[in-house]
Order: C-alpha cells, then structure tokens, then sequence
C-alpha cells in the first residue's frame, strides 16, 4: 500500500493472532506522553485548545499554531481520557493509552460550537441552533431549571446548542470520543443519526446546570440519507469519565412536521445522541507492526488505529495496546470496512495482510520508523 491510502476488506476474509516481540520505539524512563493535532471539521487545525486529563485537569497543555499538542505525565497503567476545549468549539473527549517512557498518537477533530442565546429561565425557554441549512437541535428548558453548582435556580443563563448530523463534514472523526455504548454491562458498536452539545453557562462564564427534578426535552433533526425510521430510538449520553455512551430512555419520532425530528427528555447535559446498535458484531483486530516482512515483527505500540464502515455513521478509534501492538474493535455488520493506522514519527506503509475466519478480521499493518536517528524514529523520546 502507498502511504496515506486506507485499505479496503469486506466480511469474506481474520487470523489468529501472531506471536511479536515486544514494542519497539520508545526509551526507558518515566516520560510518557500523548501527542496528537487537532483540527476542525473543515480540516483547518486549531491552536490554544487546551488538552487536559479528564480526571486530573492539571495535567494540562495547549495546541500550537499547527494544531499540535504534546500532553506529558500521563498515567501509565490503562486507558485514561483526555478533554479538548476552546471557546468557540463544543467540548470533546478521547481515549488516551500510552507505556511508561514512550510515546502515544491521538488526533481529535471538533466541532465549532452552534448558537448562544442568553435566557431568562423564570419561565419555558426554547433555544434552537441555527444551521444555514435548517438542521437545527431545539431544546425546551422548564421554568428555573437551571441551577448553579450549589443547586439554587438562577435568574439568567447563556445557553449553547450545538447541532451535529451524519452529513456534516467529518462528523465520523468529531464524533466525542468513540461509536461505542455500554448495554447490560457489554460493549456495542453503535450508528449514529445526531448528536446535540449543550452548553450552560453564567453571565461570568461559570458552568450551571440542570436541575435533575426539571427534566430538559432536546430536539433531534433528522438528516437526508441517516433516517432510522422506527418510532422510537435509543438515547444516549456521553459518559466523560469512560468515553462510552449511556443509553438514557429514548428519543420519539414526530412525523407532524418536515423533515421530522426525534424528542427525548435529559435530566443532565454532557453529549447526547440517538444511536443504534445491532444484534450481533463483526470482531477486527488491528496489529501494527514495524516491519512485517521480518521476523520476529515488532510491534508498534501507541498507534492511533480507525476502522470505518461504508455505510451508516460509525467509526472506532483506538490507541494500540501495549506490549503486542494491538487494537480491537465491534464493528456493527456488514462491511465492506477500511481501516488506516498512524503513529507520529512512523511512515504509514499501509495494510500487509487481511484474513478472516468466521466473524473476526485480523489486519497487519505496517508503520515504519522514520528515519531519525532516534529509538522508534522519534527524536524527542528521550
């Protein structure tokens, strides 16, 4: 494969997993990091977005004028999230996994926030994005529904809803955090009709909140082409300190106006949703490897690794595991999927092999070192 192509299977060809050595690249010592870019949904990158653990905000950084970020002192032990915010932007989440001393690879994509509207919330508020093509979520707050943190109603609020829909431009690679949902304690992979981002803040720019008594009802529009057609969908949060989704009730269909929307009540703000999940998955295991031609093959641990589908909204995203250079997906069937694999510092040769046996797809994929001079190609890991 030539670099930068994705490679292309379908649901006729997986192996088992082959025995590697251990990771290469890297050095020893306590220097772990995550490094990435971020960008919009136009593909234009954006600087002073601050990159930061979830559950420990001092460990902070911001993107330069490249989009690029480096994000040191991560843990080490498993995965951990990480939050992007710039004003302007609808907040957004990742899964982050790096080893002690090396080095990850995570690109994030954002969406430019929707609407503001600044409310008085003694009485029923509506407040509508609003899209040049007339998408628009639409949420209806209760009167004094809205509480500071101590939980006291307040008298104003300035409110952001932020709309996005399958057919906008990188909504796969937006999307906060992963297509991925938790039902009965199980993972599912999970297609996408929209999300909504609501944002709740003071006249000083303090976070409020919902008041949980006072349920909030969001509008979904429903985009041409990403219909799910049934009189109900799942509804879902996203859950900022996992990365996955929470089904929370479901979202009811109104045929009385045009295009129609999907509504369903929230008792909280984070990301919201209506997705699907199917009955039954497609399991892909992606190997990076430095050279697969040689054996043993190295892995490459801390790639970023996409699968995508064809059809319907749905993506996974996925750093790969340390020591064996893997990463493993639920795809929602049938394929044909594609799949791509990156890490800073390595050329992306592209997919060596494909193999599948039942419902598992097992793809090698070659990431050469660049040719540096430094461990793994990469001349700040020391």
């Amino acid at each position: 494969m030539k670099q930068g192509t994705l490679a292309f299977f379908g649901l006729v060809a997986a192996v088992t997993v082959v025995a590697l050595a251990g990771c290469g690249g890297g050095t020893s010592g306590a220097n772990p990091r995550l490094m990435g870019r971020v960008a919009d949904t136009a593909g234009v990158p954006v600087e002073g977005v601050t990159v930061s653990l979830e559950a420990n905000p001092s460990v902070t950084t911001v993107t330069n004028a490249n989009g690029v970020y480096v994000l040191r002192g991560v843990p080490t032990s498993g995965n951990f999230m990480v939050r992007y915010r710039k004003a302007g932007f609808a907040d957004s989440h990742a899964i982050g996994l790096v080893s002690d001393g090396k080095y990850s690879t995570m690109d994030v994509v954002l969406f430019r926030e929707g609407r503001a509207a600044s409310v008085a919330t003694s009485s029923e508020q509506v407040v509508a994005d609003a899209r040049s093509d007339g998408l628009n979520a639409k949420v209806t707050f209760p009167p004094n529904s809205i509480v500071n943190s101590a939980g006291s109603p307040v008298a104003s609020a300035n409110i952001t809803v932020t709309t996005a829909v399958p057919t906008d431009p990188r909504y796969n690679s937006a999307y906060p955090s992963s297509f991925v949902g938790v039902v009965g304690g199980s993972d599912v992979p999970l297609t996408s009709f929209g999300a909504v981002h609501v944002a709740l803040k003071d006249g000083s720019g303090n976070a409020l909140r919902l008041d949980a008594s006072k349920p909030a009802t969001i509008e979904f529009p429903i985009a041409a082409g990403h219909d799910p057609g049934t009189p109900e969908v799942p509804l879902w949060s996203l859950n900022a300190s996992t990365g996955k989704w929470v089904q929370e009730g479901v979202a009811t269909r109104d045929n009385s106006v045009s295009p129609a929307v999907y509504r369903g009540q929230v008792t909280h703000f984070s990301w919201w949703a209506i997705n699907i999940y199917p009955s039954s998955t497609h399991t892909i295991i992606v190997q990076t490897v430095e050279d697969p031609t040689i054996s043993p093959m190295v892995p490459v641990c801390g790639a970023l690794v996409t699968v995508r589908r064809d059809r319907g909204a749905w993506q996974s995203r996925a750093i790969t595991s340390i020591p064996q250079g893997l990463a493993v997906f639920l795809a929602p069937p049938p394929g044909p999927y594609w799949v791509e694999a990156k890490k800073d510092y390595h050329e992306d040769k592209g997919v060596y092999s494909v193999t599948t046996v039942g419902n598992v797809t097992t793809v090698i994929y070659w990431l050469r070192p660049a040719s540096t001079g430094a461990p793994g190609g990469c001349p700040d890991c020391g």
